[in-house]
């Protein structure tokens, strides 16, 4: 009986050991904080899904970012590239070689959220933000700036290993995810420069 007595109470210490030794989501926040903070450049691929009023349209691109906020976007079909230097945003069709330009500032805030080198930004400047876990992800979502009712919050799920980004959705103001991003490959601070970045411009 005391063999028995000892077995269960060193089965109940190790249980606990092991409780205690699996991080919060609040610490695994900080974490990713540190994580995404120090990070100066990625490259990914992306499978993105935009819902809109007919059926669900499906792309799939490479993405590039250099901190603090200049990004590069290769359509895998060729038709279109986005380059955003910091100041303008860059349209580029090859198969009509045609570039449209675009200074407008509220249209380019906009397509950042796309990309993880604004989301500690808006962490920051977030009125709400929620923290939960799912299985081996943590997932954090936040409300979006300006009014644009097709995209007022976001959720991004992200490993609770390595802090990589599973997938994001974007949620209009009644509740409906209007687009979701799958993220494969992903790289942080790969050989990166703001002249390969834009050596096509």
């Amino acid at each position: 009986m005391k063999k028995i007595f000892v077995v269960i109470v060193l089965i109940s210490l190790l249980t606990i050991a092991c409780k205690d030794k699996n991080p919060t989501d609040e610490e695994l926040f900080n974490e990713l904080q540190k994580t995404i903070n120090n990070i100066e450049n990625y490259s990914c691929d992306v499978s993105m899904i935009i819902h809109g009023n007919k059926k669900p349209e499906k792309y799939l691109a490479k993405y590039f970012f250099l901190k603090p906020n200049k990004y590069k976007v290769q359509y895998m079909d060729g038709k279109q590239d986005i380059y955003f230097d910091g100041k303008k945003t860059f349209f580029i069709y090859p198969d009509i070689d045609k570039v449209k330009i675009i200074q407008n500032k509220k249209e380019t805030k906009e397509n950042t959220s796309f990309f993880l080198g604004y989301f500690l930004e808006r962490i920051q400047t977030s009125e709400e933000m929620q923290i939960t876990s799912e299985d081996d992800y943590l997932i954090i979502k936040i409300n979006l700036p300006g009014n644009n009712t097709s995209r007022k919050e976001q959720k991004i799920w992200f490993s609770k290993e390595n802090f990589k980004p599973l997938k994001m959705i974007i949620i209009d103001s009644e509740g409906k995810e209007t687009i979701e991003i799958k993220y494969t490959n992903l790289n942080y601070d790969i050989k990166l420069t703001e002249k390969n970045l834009f050596e096509s411009l």
